[in-house]
């Protein structure tokens, strides 16, 4: 599997479930998983989108050790995407409204907890490796990117 047909599974992938789960690792070198609404955006490829606020945990614990793995999944657990990176915290209105655009609809929840626009701020998972794991046919395939 190449980049580009991997990067297009995974998109078809979120388009579809909307959410995946997003692992970091806490101060104290412990492993945490939260829900998110990652979002692909066209124009800039090879790289993962998210949505949160500086009030949360997850901010600190990304300045500290910025390595995340989220994972993806089809609603009948057949697919299961993986992707390694880097997180950049940008602070950019314009990046803001961009990502904002994509996954609003799906942050139903997350209004719930964080009502201050004000906090937001985007998580940019910049792709190093992903794998596509098919369980119910026992195949798996990692690619690098570089």
């Amino acid at each position: 599997m190449k980049q580009d047909e991997f990067l297009l599974e995974l998109e078809k992938m979120i388009d579809k479930v909307k959410t995946g789960l997003l692992a970091t690792v806490d101060t104290d070198g412990r492993p945490r998983l939260r829900w998110m609404s990652p979002a692909i955006l066209k124009e800039r490829r090879g790289a993962l989108y998210a949505i949160t606020s500086n009030h949360f945990a997850k901010l600190e614990q990304l300045r500290e050790n910025p390595q995340v793995e989220w994972m993806i999944q089809s609603k009948s657990l057949d697919k299961v995407m993986y992707v390694d990176g880097r997180v950049n915290v940008v602070e950019n209105s314009s990046m803001i409204n961009e990502v904002l655009e994509v996954v609003n609809p799906q942050l139903r929840v997350f209004w719930n907890v964080n009502n201050d626009q004000s906090s937001l701020v985007v998580l940019e998972t910049v792709i190093e490796a992903g794998t596509l794991f098919l369980p119910m046919k026992g195949h798996r395939e990692e690619i690098q990117f570089g």
